[in-house]
Order: C-alpha cells, then structure tokens, then sequence
C-alpha cells in the first residue's frame, strides 16, 4: 500500500523544483542580455573566451535545466494549444533544420543560428514583471559596450574586444553585428522615452539615445544606421496619424540622430563618409546625379570643408547592405 503511494505522485510534489527552474531560467535570461559584459569580465580575470562561447554556455545551461525539467514533468505532459507567435517560431525552426538536413551537414553556423531559438524559448518563460528590468539592463549594457568601443577604437586593450575585427565590432564579430544591434536599443530606448515618465528614467535614458547614437555613427555601418532612420520615421507618422497630434518626443529623438549623423571618424568608421554623403552617394550610383560632389561644394564655401567628387563603394547594394571598408 505504502509503494502504490509513493508512485501516485502528483504535479504539486514539483511544485519547488519546478520554481527553482523557473528562477534558473530567468538568471539565464538576464545572463543573455549580460552576455557582452559577462565576455568582458571573464576576459579581465584572464580567460581566453568570445561572446561567441558565452552564448554558447548559456545554451547548453538551458538545455540541461530543460531536460531536467520535460524528466520532471513527463507524466504530467499534456498538449496545449500553441499561441501564433509560438507557431511561427516552431514553423522557422522546422524549416531551418530541414533545409539544412537537406542542403548540407549539419555545421557549427547552422548550431549557433539555433541559439536565436533557445533566447526565444528561454524569453517566452521568463514572467512578464520582469521584462521592463531586462529591457533596461539590455539598454545600459550596450551603452556600456559603445562607450568601451569609443575608448579602444584599435580594438588594442579592452577586455572582450578582439584586436583581428574591425573598429567598433566591440564584443560582436563585427561592426555590421555591433551596428544592428545598436539600432535596436535605439528603438526599444525610445520606447522607453515615451512610455516611462520618471525623472530618473528620463535623465539616464535620454542620455543612453546620445550615446548610443554617436556611437552608431562611429561605427558607420550604413544598413543600420538606414534602419534606424526608417524606424523612427516609421514611429513619427504611425504615431502622428494614430493620436492626430506630433510626437515630440520621437521628433526631437529624430533630430537628435539627424546630428549624430554628420559624425564620421577616418580610418576607424567602416563607412567612407558620413551618413549624409554616403546617402547622397547611392543617388549619385543609382540616377547618375552629382549630389555629393554639389553638397560638398557648398559646405566648403561656407566652412573650407574641401570638395567630395565621389565616394567609392557606394554600390547599388549599399542601399540593403552594408559593406565594411
């Protein structure tokens, strides 16, 4: 009598290792968002280690903590309706493996592009409370990360960077990589500009946009700096029409970047010129126009910048690609 009882268990005898689960999930979301200032840290402690390999550990965490918990739960299992998000990212993923079951073996590249998966699941989990701590943290970190990318732009001694990539890459691979991302926090930053209202959140994060912003525009990869602009530009219009009224916020936020844009370090930004003559530069390349060279005529009358005839590399890819140097 006493074994059938042990066996009939119950979905409540896990209830607490179900919580301590719960809760390794959620330090693993924020290990994620951590992740280029985890590399960094480990890296001043004396570790050879990429952000790349950090991802990679908080994976394979995740993978241990989710069959310890499917071993937990098995019989408790029971199908339930998938919501249309979930359905998408199962759908993306089914396609992703079969297309790469069928075109080629399995590879690293094709392991790491399932993380993105594994950051949606872990994400999907975490209890929605806490998604203004993490959105804040993911803010502050990149800004962290671009500020750092400003003080070693020879990518020479910051802890993290690698000196073989290009300026700007910071803990990323790349400064395209870098670049994305940046436009990202600059789009979830303004969101937190027009949805929190505090003093405090208004004076760090106003001031994490400049950043961030200048930042971007160091980095000089034009995709995301185009992205940015269409993004904002988007936000003003919907927003504008939606509530018949103009957003300052997101106005001034534009003019903000409009000024970020003009920045433009030799040697070190992976563009050629500034924002504004690489845009003119791929008018030149796609209607035959001298814009560049017309523009810079008349700033150099007024300030001796010096004439521009053209800018090399502004391909008509440029307009959906970047291309680095």
């Amino acid at each position: 009598m006493e074994e059938t009882k042990k066996l009939n268990w119950k979905p409540e005898d896990n209830n607490y290792l179900n919580k301590v689960l719960d809760v390794i999930n959620l330090v693993l979301a924020f290990s994620i968002v951590f992740a280029p200032l985890l590399t960094s840290l480990i890296c001043l402690l004396g570790a050879d280690i990429d952000f790349l390999n950090v991802q990679l550990i908080i994976y394979a965490f995740y993978i241990m903590t989710k069959i310890i918990s499917i071993s937990l739960n098995l019989r408790f299992f029971k199908f339930r309706k998938l919501d249309l998000l979930e359905i998408l990212a199962t759908s993306l993923f089914l396609m992703l493996l079969i297309t790469e079951i069928i075109n080629a073996p399995i590879e690293f590249n094709f392991i790491f592009t399932l993380g993105y998966f594994v950051i949606f699941v872990i994400f999907r989990k975490v209890d929605k409370k806490y998604y203004k701590a993490l959105l804040y943290s993911f803010l502050l970190t990149i800004a962290v990360c671009s500020i750092m990318g400003v003080c070693d732009l020879k990518n020479s001694y910051m802890p993290g960077f690698d000196e073989e990539t290009y300026p700007m890459s910071l803990q990323f691979f790349n400064p395209n990589y870098s670049g994305y991302i940046t436009t990202m926090a600059i789009l979830l930053c303004i969101y937190v500009l027009t949805k929190f209202k505090t003093k405090w959140e208004q004076i760090v994060f106003w001031t994490v946009y400049v950043v961030l912003n200048c930042c971007l525009f160091v980095n000089g990869c034009y995709s995301a700096e185009f992205a940015m602009f269409i993004g904002e530009l988007f936000l003003l219009l919907y927003l504008w029409i939606k509530n018949k009224k103009c957003p300052w916020v997101i106005l001034i936020c534009m003019i903000l970047s409009i000024g970020a844009s003009f920045i433009y370090v030799h040697g070190y930004s992976s563009s050629r010129a500034n924002f504004m003559y690489e845009s003119l530069a791929v008018l030149d390349h796609n209607f035959k126009t001298t814009l560049v060279k017309d523009v810079s005529t008349f700033f150099d009358k007024l300030f001796g910048t010096g004439i521009i005839e053209s800018i090399s590399g502004a391909a008509k890819a440029r307009v959906c690609t970047s291309v680095i140097r």
